[in-house]
């Protein structure tokens, strides 16, 4: 049976508002390739440095003194870096803070196997290295000790610069 001409046109108007109620709550449209959007991501050279502890104590005794240092210890120092790198150390001022002028070159360090070096005013190289996450260089730390200069007291130094850049 045909539709009567009021019946299509309500049919039409429902019809009409169905459509418009759609676009305006928004579904989904498509595009074509020339519409997708482009990521850009500009990564730059990234260096990062974690030590496992930010103090050293050391507490000779007589068969310390007697050999003319102190037990050896261990920092740990993790770099992180997506491009080379370098891990760096030197002392900022010349002496420690104590009961006598006690200079920095009495902290001696090491980074693997060899000998000890005296700390510096200058920076020494410990570490090199290429991309890596969390890789551990230890720093050896021992503190020369001397009979009659080492007065008892406290002692202090902390000025030493510890830092990861480029090689």
């Amino acid at each position: 049976m045909p539709m009567s001409g009021n019946r299509l046109a309500r049919s039409l108007a429902q019809f009409a508002c169905i459509a418009a109620l759609l676009v305006f709550i928004g579904l989904p449209a498509w595009a074509d390739s020339e519409d997708d959007p482009d990521f850009y991501l500009s990564v730059p050279g990234v260096r990062a440095l974690k030590l496992d502890r930010t103090s050293l104590q050391f507490t000779p005794g007589a068969q310390e003194m007697e050999a003319g240092w102190t037990q050896q210890q261990v920092l740990l120092a993790r770099v992180s870096a997506n491009v080379e790198w370098a891990l760096k150390l030197s002392g900022t001022v010349g002496q420690w803070e104590g009961p006598w002028d006690k200079p920095v070159g009495d902290i001696h360090w090491k980074c693997g196997g060899g000998g000890y070096t005296a700390l510096t005013l200058t920076e020494a190289v410990a570490a090199e290295g290429g991309p890596c996450n969390q890789q551990t260089v230890p720093l050896h730390f021992r503190i020369r000790l001397d009979w009659a200069n080492d007065t008892p007291g406290e002692y202090t130094y902390s000025y030493i610069l510890i830092e990861v850049t480029q090689p």
